[in-house]
């Protein structure tokens, strides 16, 4: 640094400046105390700029440090509002509850805070099998159905007893349905709606409107208030069957779901399924639930009398038995349709071994076996195989021992060897179709005295001979009014009301009478 009495100015005093030391200075100009007047002048110039050097870092110091603060302020107000909004949407924390037996420390943590739950969403996050993490996502359809009921509250009814909590679980499971299965894709209905879109459903008269849910459309109620009967046949359904539906086991009875475009798959897609214990009644047939092989959780079902699981997708084979692990499963069954499935296997010991079932249908279900089974069937009303390939081997002499039999149909099969004459000994037996097989040998003698007999149909086989003039006869007489053979090449028969070739392939549904329809409804159960 210059010392004070060289320094120069030249801003005051030319370009050049002054040297305080310097003689020939004009007095006059500058005054007559030369010597006092320049250093006064050096050191009042000095410091007046030292001073304005101190004033603009102490300026600049006071300015950052009230931008901190300005800073600093603006962050506590904001942290502020964010803890009052937090405050208004949580409890107060609480120590979680020690285990009986131990005594809380003075360190034991304290649970985070939690949102306030309503007591609708209590309620259903204990009932969850999931815990109710379902909730915490808002797209989910549980998460909608829970919104409807916060935004739909129920006003008690005075005819029913049915409880309160009842009530809302019974209010919830059925607004799931609607909102996992109205206009919800799946990976079937991408690939089948493919350019059109999806549609709702086809009906859905009260459904999320009315408050009494037991005016829905498809929903049928008991006395008390409970829902009985679920009939959404035919009515769209897409997306997933839910699980919720479970929380109407207590008096759930009939469940009908055909015809829809719901896809359920595996275990979990079938789990809601063995929590139906009153169950009666329940058909998901032409709908895409899908398994490997056929879905143990139906043995679970103490009071079923009628499964309709027919043209599914069930597929695998069944050689692993589905219920064999089960101590006296379907106990109640009398009706069974798997047909329309691929299980490329023998129909299960547990379904042939069932003690009361009446009807049985496999059609076109790729079974591969023999038909012996079906001796083993002792209370067999009707019983229909058609449209199996991998059905071999001869029709079996205890056949005739199912005197309860009616309705036989084993068509367009593998079957060989002679018609059993003990089929003669199944009185009450009305219709038989055994068409499109290998057999061979003579219509035995004995049919003619199956005085119910109503259809016969045998054509398209290797069968030869006459037709029983018995047989001739009860067309006479109007009880047999359905004659099919191969004739009159292979076997002479100047009664068949059809020869050969010319005789149409009857459809197995449709066409061909039922005798033991499926109940569709509760009130038709025993």
């Amino acid at each position: 640094m210059r010392s004070l009495k060289t320094m120069s100015y030249s801003d005051d005093f030319g370009e050049e400046g002054f040297d305080v030391n310097d003689d020939n200075i004009d007095e006059e100009r500058y005054g007559a105390s030369k010597n006092k007047g320049r250093v006064d002048l050096l050191y009042t110039t000095d410091a007046k700029r030292m001073k304005s050097r101190r004033c603009f870092w102490i300026t600049g110091g006071l300015i950052v440090i009230s931008i901190v603060a300005v800073v600093v302020v603006v962050m506590l107000l904001l942290n502020g509002d964010e803890a009052h909004k937090q405050t208004a949407i949580v409890d107060v924390p609480t120590q979680e509850a020690a285990p009986i037996g131990n005594t809380p420390t003075e360190d034991a943590p304290v649970a985070a805070p939690v949102a306030r739950l309503s007591a609708n969403e209590i309620l259903l996050r204990e009932k969850s099998r999931l815990g109710g993490i379902e909730f915490d996502n808002h797209s989910t359809y549980q998460s909608k159905a829970l919104a409807w009921l916060e935004d739909n509250p129920f006003s008690p009814s005075a005819n029913n007893t049915i409880s309160d909590e009842a009530r809302l679980l019974q209010r919830f499971s059925l607004a799931c349905i609607h909102f996992s299965t109205n206009k919800v894709s799946n990976v079937y209905t991408e690939a089948q709606f493919t350019g059109y879109g999806l549609q709702p459903w086809n009906r859905d008269d009260g459904w999320l409107d009315a408050e009494d849910e037991c005016t829905w459309y498809a929903i049928v109620c008991n006395d008390e208030g409970y829902v009985i009967e679920i009939n959404l046949t035919k009515n769209a359904l897409t997306g997933t069957f839910p699980y919720e539906v479970a929380y109407l086991k207590e008096y759930l009875e009939v469940l009908n779901l055909d015809a829809n475009f719901f896809h359920n798959k595996d275990h979990d897609g079938h789990a809601f399924i063995k929590e139906l214990q009153n169950l009666r009644a329940m058909s998901v047939r032409d709908t895409f639930m899908q398994y490997n092989g056929i879905p143990p959780h139906y043995g679970h079902l103490p009071r079923l009398q009628s499964l309709d699981i027919s043209y599914v997708v069930y597929t695998g084979s069944t050689s692993d038995d589905f219920m064999q692990a089960m101590e006296n499963p379907l106990p109640e069954l009398v009706f069974l349709d798997i047909s329309g499935n691929s299980f490329n296997g023998p129909i299960p010991n547990s379904i042939i071994s069932l003690p009361k079932l009446t009807a049985f249908y496999a059609v076109n279900s790729n079974v591969e076996s023999d038909v012996s089974f079906v001796a083993n069937m002792g209370n067999a009303i009707e019983v229909w195989l058609d449209e199996n390939p991998g059905l071999t081997g001869r029709l079996p002499e205890s056949l005739g021992s199912i005197i309860s039999l009616r309705s036989f149909a084993v068509t367009e099969c593998s079957l060989t060897g002679p018609i059993p004459t003990s089929m003669g000994n199944l009185v009450a037996l009305q219709q038989v179709w055994l068409y499109g097989n290998q057999l061979d040998g003579q219509v035995p003698s004995s049919l003619g005295s199956l005085l119910k007999l109503e259809t016969f149909e045998v054509h398209n086989n290797l069968l030869t001979g006459s037709m029983p003039t018995q047989m001739c006869t009860n067309m006479i007489t109007g009880v047999l009014q359905t004659l099919q053979a191969d004739c009159p090449d292979e076997i002479q028969c100047t009664c068949c009301t059809c020869c050969g070739s010319s005789c149409e392939r009857e459809p197995s549904y449709g066409g061909r009478r039922q005798l033991w329809e499926r109940p569709e409804r509760k009130e038709r159960l025993n």
